[in-house]
């Protein structure tokens, strides 16, 4: 009895020592709410995801921000205030360092005040290091402000949340979301309704789903062809190999998409390819809605 006792003690020291780990960054993140500049940044239409300053990755997917160990050394004045416990894509977990910066330049476009991060060890996948981003700005961030991808002229421009994106055009396609940091929606493929879908512009890809969703969505869609698509999750350092079902239509939201490709995997996530379908994306983080034109 009293070694069952004591392991029970053991248990609850280390669920309360969590709490207090995870705790205390929050309230000081409370205290010291993030605030950012507005400007616009160019990119590279032709890759696979979106970075600011060629550097660091606009990740919708990712609740907070990082900066990878190797370039730790470029951030000055930083000031580490507690610990975090992250898990990637594949629900791989890791505690990481916090760390607090008063002011964070992104180029000469965006300043980030009362920017905290995590710095991830070096233990990084080759396709990451070889990119050439130093880190991810995750929702933490991407939540205090609207952003408008415009993939016609190659820019981002970051406007305050109280402002909207002026144009005679309707949207194409709406995503609202409820979770500030978190926006998760769903998608309706007429013969199946499939709900908290991830939207991550980190992932590459267009679509990721369960196989029993596909399976449903197969029904009435026959894929016309089956490929091979190496995916990465921030700790695995090999890839993870997923197969993508090509469709040459399909039906989401009332719209019909051709030659859509759909990746069976253990997430449900709608990803940048999907994004670069349209000419224009506005996140209205005030409304929490991903409108698509």
């Amino acid at each position: 009895m009293r070694i069952i006792l004591k392991k029970y003690r053991i248990v609850f020291t280390v669920l309360a020592l969590l709490i207090m780990i995870t705790s205390v960054p929050s309230l000081f993140l409370y205290l010291n709410s993030i605030k950012v500049s507005y400007g616009f940044f160019p990119f590279d239409k032709n890759k696979e995801k979106l970075f600011l300053n060629d550097s660091l990755l606009w990740d919708t997917g990712a609740t907070g921000s990082t900066i990878y160990e190797e370039h730790k050394d470029k951030i000055h004045n930083k000031i580490q205030f507690g610990y975090h416990l992250g898990f990637d894509t594949f629900y791989k977990m890791r505690f990481h360092k916090l760390y607090y910066l008063s002011q964070f330049d992104i180029g000469d476009t965006l300043t980030i005040h009362n920017f905290s991060f995590k710095i991830i060890e070096n233990i990084l996948p080759e396709e990451i290091k070889q990119s050439g981003e130093i880190g991810i700005i995750g929702m933490d961030v991407i939540s205090k402000a609207n952003w408008i991808i415009d993939f016609d002229l190659g820019k981002i421009d970051i406007i305050s949340k109280n402002k909207t994106y002026k144009t005679k055009d309707q949207p194409q396609l709406v995503f609202k979301y409820k979770h500030t940091k978190k926006p998760k929606t769903q998608l309706d493929f007429s013969v199946c309704q499939v709900g908290k879908i991830l939207i991550d512009a980190g992932f590459n890809g267009e679509l990721s789903l369960l196989r029993s969703d596909i399976e449903k969505i197969n029904g009435k869609y026959k894929p016309i062809d089956t490929l091979e698509m190496s995916v990465y999750g921030l700790y695995s350092i090999s890839p993870i190999i997923q197969n993508c079902y090509v469709y040459d239509i399909v039906k989401i939201n009332n719209i019909y998409f051709r030659n859509i490709q759909i990746c069976e995997s253990d997430n449900r996530l709608i990803g940048f390819k999907f994004f670069k379908r349209f000419n224009k994306v506005f996140l209205n983080t005030k409304e929490k809605e991903f409108c698509f034109y």
